[in-house]
């Protein structure tokens, strides 16, 4: 849901700690005399997340989606200045551009906007989409979208109108200039498809509407909360769904003329898929929750099978997946505590992983979505830290993965 997404971040709570290494105090016996002490070239650094120099803004804030297509260019896209003391307040969308050597602020082309800018997709430097939103105190969520074609930021139409049935706009993907938005309106799934200048709504699986009721008679239903395109006959949505004989996550694959529910052995099991990634179909991998709980659950597919691979994950709410240069996933995990984990698939089948780093003074951070950068071992988190004790405004953050002096491998 939209309504005031920037203050229902859940702040998390855990301290770390650093130890720090004494010297001996004693000398150390040198080389014989004329003697020539060897010395070793230092190796490249290993890349290490580091909170990025990131354009200041209105407290309170958050960036809730990034997308990068190459080193030199990446949005990172959120909201500012939401006042929780004024119910009627709304944030103003912001949206953050990286040059390769910076981050920098974008003129947006409606000043009118309002609300935070919720996803991000781009298949190119001149193909890029936002989507924006909002919740009005009575009534259904808006939403706006705005296109970059490598010239300037320009808005579309938002191929729904509002209805009296709340509106859930979950996912965006782009490829082959081609875009999509997935979600729900109601009970209704949405899927609807941008090519050629106009809006294209799509029939969801037959499962979806069949009727009928599933185990323990749980109602028939999908919903869609998540999308990733590879082309424009290989779209990937992810969510949950019951119907007769099925209840649990399930995939939804579109190969150009009809969308297929796909299951992943996790039948009767109430686990729901929040995010997709891969960088193909042979290569997809979905995360997600047990409904209403911090169980992670991640799946990926392996051939024609679907694979289980959530050992080592701890407690936490999973959002976003995306896959690093080595073509090893990442997958945030949100806990408890007071910092976000990036937690990095391993070579023995198991997650291991590290607290997000923060500003000195932040108390906590929550991130919201990952991306790889193309071709580079270059890769971006977004978020919100807390301040220096635990109640004070949100700020937006931005993480980078990269060697510490700056070389990419």
């Amino acid at each position: 849901m939209v309504r005031r997404i920037l203050v229902s971040a859940m702040i998390l709570v855990i301290s770390a700690t650093a130890g720090c290494i004494r010297g001996s105090g004693g000398g150390t016996p040198g080389p014989p005399a004329g003697s020539t002490p060897s010395a070793s070239a230092p190796g490249p650094k290993p890349p290490a997340w580091r909170v990025a120099d990131s354009v200041p803004l209105k407290s309170v804030s958050g960036l809730h989606s990034v997308v990068a297509v190459d080193d030199t260019h990446a949005w990172a896209v959120g909201g500012e200045g939401y006042n929780p003391a004024r119910r009627d307040s709304q944030s103003a969308p912001v949206i953050e551009r990286w040059d390769g050597r910076a981050w920098s602020r974008v003129t947006l082309p409606n000043r009118r906007l309002k609300g935070s800018g919720l996803l991000a997709a781009a298949d190119s430097p001149t193909n890029v989409w936002v989507v924006g939103g909002y919740g009005e105190s009575q009534g259904d969520n808006m939403y706006w979208i705005l296109r970059f074609d490598g010239t300037a930021w320009r808005e579309e139409k938002f191929p729904l109108r509002p209805s009296n049935s709340l509106t859930s706009i979950n996912g965006l993907a782009v490829a082959g200039g081609r875009a999509w938005l997935v979600g729900t309106q109601g009970s209704k799934v949405v899927l609807l498809e941008w090519a050629g200048g106009t809006w294209r709504a799509h029939r969801a699986p037959a499962e979806c509407e069949r009727g009928g009721a599933s185990f323990d008679g749980m109602p028939n239903f999908c919903v869609v909360s998540s999308v990733v395109a590879f082309a424009p006959d290989d779209v990937w949505a992810g969510g949950n769904g019951a119907w007769s004989g099925f209840l649990g996550p399930v995939l939804f694959h579109w190969n150009g003329s009809a969308w297929r529910a796909v299951t992943v052995g996790a039948n009767r099991k109430q686990y729901t898929l929040s995010a997709i990634g891969g960088r193909s179909s042979a290569e997809l991998w979905a995360v997600g929750n047990l409904f209403n709980s911090g169980t992670p659950f991640v799946v990926r597919r392996d051939g024609d099978t679907w694979r289980m691979t959530f050992g080592g994950l701890p407690e936490g709410r999973l959002p976003a997946v995306a896959i690093g240069a080595d073509g090893r996933p990442w997958v945030i995990s949100n806990s408890i505590a007071p910092d976000a984990m990036l937690m990095r698939y391993t070579d023995a089948d198991t997650w291991s992983g590290e607290l997000a780093p923060r500003p000195v003074n932040a108390y906590g951070v929550t991130l919201n979505d990952i991306t790889g950068v193309p071709a580079s071992s270059r890769m971006f988190a977004v978020g919100q830290v807390n301040g220096s004790t635990p109640g004070e405004g949100l700020e937006a953050v931005i993480l980078e993965y990269a060697p510490v002096d700056g070389v990419l491998s």
